[in-house]
């Protein structure tokens, strides 16, 4: 909903148009008529393909800073409601007695402070497991 009210935005508009050549950005709900069928599983060897590429082509020996790689991550909120839930929500108490629910991503890139490109890595959903902390994510290596 936030890219829905933002899409107007005059630089918004215009990261649109030079970075990916969208002349009128989708509305909230196009854009989930479209994406919400997509699995996202079925987007995992595109990811697995190019990053593939980029270690036989050698661009990311290049991305080596300090005898590794930089990793940037950061959590996303996806999805929250005090209504809906599934077996995988991580939850709170709010502070008007309410229960929400809520749904996490943590996503990384391969960056180097030198260059203006990264690489995104695979997302992670950071989800509730029982026996365990309510919170938990399962970071998984990846193999490039």
């Amino acid at each position: 909903m936030q890219f829905d009210k933002a899409r107007h935005e005059k630089t918004i508009k215009a990261n649109l148009t030079k970075l990916y050549a969208v002349k009128k950005a989708p509305c909230d709900t196009q854009m989930r008529e479209v994406l919400d069928p997509v699995n996202p599983e079925d987007l995992r060897p595109a990811f697995t393909s190019i990053h593939r590429q980029l270690q036989r082509q050698k661009i990311l020996e290049s991305y080596q800073y300090l005898g590794g790689y930089v990793v940037s991550m950061d959590g996303t909120g996806q999805f929250s409601s005090s209504n809906i839930s599934c077996k995988d929500c991580c939850s709170r108490n709010l502070r008007n007695g309410k229960k929400q629910y809520y749904h996490q991503l943590l996503g990384a890139v391969i960056a180097h402070p030198d260059k203006a490109n990264v690489f995104p890595l695979w997302r992670e959903a950071i989800t509730r497991q029982d026996g365990i902390a309510p919170m938990t994510v399962n970071v998984m290596p990846v193999n490039v």
